[in-house]
């Protein structure tokens, strides 16, 4: 995601995206591997259907967000703006890096 907000082109941004898709698609299989070795087996259709039901809603909230400022100009500071697509790329960006961080912390 981080890339894309610096792509200055329709197809860097769609070549980047994919990339970063391709690179995102294991994260599923990690998530439910840490689900099943971390609970016991009669936690874990609650843990599995939490995970699916965060997922969900993160994919209708990101997606919300992303719409509805994607034509809007967020400025920075008194001097500077972005695009708001590109600043809902960097956000999701620095939300999916908080997030790989704390599990990187907590999983030890």
């Amino acid at each position: 995601f981080l890339a894309a907000v610096t792509a200055r082109d329709f197809s860097t941004a769609l070549w980047l995206r994919m990339l970063n898709g391709i690179m995102l698609s294991s994260m599923e299989p990690v998530s439910q591997s840490l689900i099943a070795e971390a609970t016991a087996s009669s936690e874990r259709g609650f843990y599995f259907g939490t995970l699916k039901f965060c997922n969900a809603m993160g994919w209708c909230v990101v997606g919300f967000y992303t719409t509805a400022i994607s034509n809007l100009h967020v400025r920075l500071s008194a001097t500077s703006q972005v695009v708001g697509w590109r600043f809902a790329f960097g956000t999701v960006a620095l939300l999916s890096l908080i997030c790989s961080l704390a599990v990187a912390v907590f999983m030890k």
